[in-house]
């Protein structure tokens, strides 16, 4: 009887101790929301400007003749779009209504802009 008895506690002492466990929390991740930005570059070689967009905005560029006379190059473009990435924070710009623009630039910011900026 004294071994069914130790038994039982040694049953009871064990189902104890694995229900007063702590557990650990389940962890459940949140993923971060994406984030990214987006220029897409285009030249114009009708007015001779550089469209770049980003999602629904453009911003129009004049390019200087020695970047226009480099621009069909692939470093001559890489060049101008390193110096307007590096100029797009600060760079002072006028809203243009899209009727004045020339078809060939508005062609070029694509049918998803609608904002247009002229960059000075």
């Amino acid at each position: 009887m004294l071994a069914w008895t130790l038994l039982l506690l040694l049953i009871a002492c064990t189902w104890y101790s694995d229900a007063a466990t702590t557990m650990m929390p389940m962890m459940t991740t949140h993923p971060e929301a994406s984030k990214f930005e987006s220029f897409q570059f285009q030249f114009d070689g009708i007015t001779g400007m550089l469209a770049v967009r980003s999602l629904n905005k453009c911003y129009i560029w004049q390019i200087t003749s020695t970047e226009h006379q480099q621009i069909h190059t692939d470093d001559g473009l890489r060049n101008v779009e390193i110096r307007v990435l590096k100029e797009i924070e600060n760079a002072y710009f006028t809203v243009v209504p899209k009727a004045i623009l020339h078809p060939s630039i508005v062609g070029a910011c694509s049918k998803i802009a609608n904002h247009f900026y002229l960059v000075h």
